[in-house]
């Protein structure tokens, strides 16, 4: 089996779905999150359903008849490895397009944010918001599975019956491990046809046929193997076509995407950095390059503090492909990451440089 067990692959310097946050985070949508407690089950009303015509099945991105939505999304798992746990929080307007994402992980010890708005998406650091027009995010990227990968199984599922969910009323289904699919990639995979049990439930908006809520259940702890995970991913959809106001950050808070590269008298590494790396990193005006060794070796002087440089790269580098391999702190006021992406290698380490500001030296091997 492969699950993901780092279901912490969420985004950029400080929240993928909302929220790495400092304490001028924006505050989060306006809602009445949903309750957490599952509703009471009633007896399964048939046999797997055949009757329910699941090609009309959609989820609240999909469907036009739905404008505006939140989500919440929570994923929890548990291993030889420690307990990752992740709650995200969005929502979300077609037309005019914006979102606003808000991401809490281990149990809310840490939180970041993101927002798009005018077709600019912004990224908090520490107390900033970095335009970065490029950065998208996908939730697959965290739960590997989505609702948007099971709108065709209901025939497969047994109806359990109506249900008040998510404030709509919502039919129950409930399928075993034999009709969920197998996602993602190779290195990535979501396969849970060997595991010892695994469970999906679907509630199902009957005003809208669309998706409120999905959960997924699964655990291989009866094979006594030492990888052995338990998982659990919930999905939320609520609040359809309420009235969402997204605003953007205030032009004091925000560096723009170039603001990096553009007031040092030594050239901030675009290019050298940008090939060490694969992608290009923001830094904050007042940047500077120490050294650089071709595209192998690259430090950066920077205005950050050693935390808010730290929550950058913590959460930079994984919103761009990168997964975090290992952490340590071989010195006080001192942070070493291994980053992996495919056969790439990235060392990082954050420093203070003696006078209060951030060092943070990049290194790729072959």
């Amino acid at each position: 089996m492969m699950l993901r067990i780092g279901l912490i692959y969420v985004l950029c310097g400080v929240l993928l779905l909302a929220g790495c946050g400092g304490a001028s985070s924006p505050p989060p949508p306006k809602a009445s999150p949903p309750t957490t407690a599952e509703p009471t089950l009633a007896a399964p009303t048939q046999a797997p359903s055949t009757a329910v015509v699941s090609d009309s099945l959609q989820t609240a991105e999909q469907t036009a008849s739905i404008n505006s939505y939140r989500l919440r999304i929570t994923t929890r798992s548990e291993s030889a490895r420690g307990v990752d746990h992740v709650e995200i929080e969005g929502a979300f307007v077609k037309v005019p397009p914006a979102e606003e994402l808000r991401i809490r992980y281990q149990d809310s010890a840490q939180s970041m944010a993101t927002m798009v708005v005018d077709g600019v998406r912004y990224l908090q650091a520490g107390d900033q918001w970095l335009q970065a027009p490029e950065v998208a995010f996908a939730f697959d990227d965290l739960t590997l599975i989505t609702p948007d990968d099971v709108t065709g199984l209901l025939p497969l599922m047994t109806q359990m019956g109506v249900e008040e969910v998510n404030g709509v009323r919502a039919m129950h289904y409930r399928g075993g491990k034999e009709m969920i699919p197998v996602v993602g990639t190779p290195g990535e995979r979501l396969d849970v046809s060997e595991l010892a049990f695994a469970e999906m439930n679907l509630w199902v908006d009957q005003a809208t046929n669309v998706i409120t809520r999905m959960t997924l259940t699964a655990s291989d702890a009866a094979s006594g193997a030492s990888d052995d995970v338990d998982l659990e991913v919930r999905f939320d959809y609520y609040d359809f076509n309420a009235a969402i106001t997204i605003t953007a950050p205030t032009a004091a808070s925000v560096v723009a995407a170039d603001a990096g590269t553009a007031a040092t008298s030594t050239a901030l590494p675009g290019d050298a950095l940008s090939q060490l790396l694969g992608f290009r990193l923001m830094l904050p005006t007042g940047s500077t390059v120490e050294s650089s060794l071709g595209t192998t070796m690259v430090t950066v002087i920077t205005p950050f503090t050693v935390a808010e440089a730290q929550n950058m790269v913590e959460h930079t580098l994984p919103v761009n492909g990168y997964s975090l391999v290992t952490r340590a702190e071989p010195a006080s006021g001192e942070v070493t990451y291994l980053f992996q992406q495919d056969s790439k290698v990235v060392s990082v380490t954050v420093s203070d440089d003696g006078r209060g500001a951030a060092r943070i030296q990049f290194i790729t091997g072959p």
